[in-house]
């Protein structure tokens, strides 16, 4: 059974749009790196102010918390643009090889899916979190009266 399967998968061919040396494949994982990249870029300033803002305000019952919070949010953010950036240089090296094939197997095909899905969930998570950073920002306004 497992031969069977293996020769109705494996040998089936699923033709890859191509434009010069880039695969759509390949575009699709560049696009996501570049995406991913721009949101982690626009999402650092903020947190690294929020952390100087942190760790320079009066000292209180919270403000420990509120640094170490605030140390979590830059470390997360650097991880996910180190992330991206490697995403993308993965991209942009892929484009820039000759590509001699012109099909991809169902299981390649699945793989790959995989990998461009994990990679676009690394910008989704630095956007989300950019904005449950605002949402929190915008009720402690709020709270305080601003």
């Amino acid at each position: 059974m497992k031969f069977l399967a293996a020769a109705l998968f494996g040998s089936l061919l699923i033709p890859i749009p191509q434009w010069g040396t880039v695969s759509l494949i390949e575009a699709i994982w560049t696009l996501v790196g570049i995406l991913a990249v721009l949101v982690s870029l626009l999402s650092l300033p903020k947190v690294v102010v929020d952390f100087i803002v942190a760790k320079h305000a009066p000292q209180g019952k919270l403000a420990a918390a509120r640094v170490l919070l605030a140390r979590g949010h830059v470390r997360r953010e650097l991880i996910r643009l180190a992330q991206g950036i490697i995403i993308l240089s993965v991209g942009v090296f892929a484009d820039l090889q000759p590509n001699p094939l012109t099909s991809i197997t169902l299981v390649g095909l699945a793989v790959t899916t995989g990998l461009v899905a994990l990679a676009a969930l690394v910008g989704l998570q630095s956007l989300l979190d950019r904005l449950q950073r605002e949402q929190a920002e915008a009720l402690l306004k709020e709270a305080n009266g601003e």
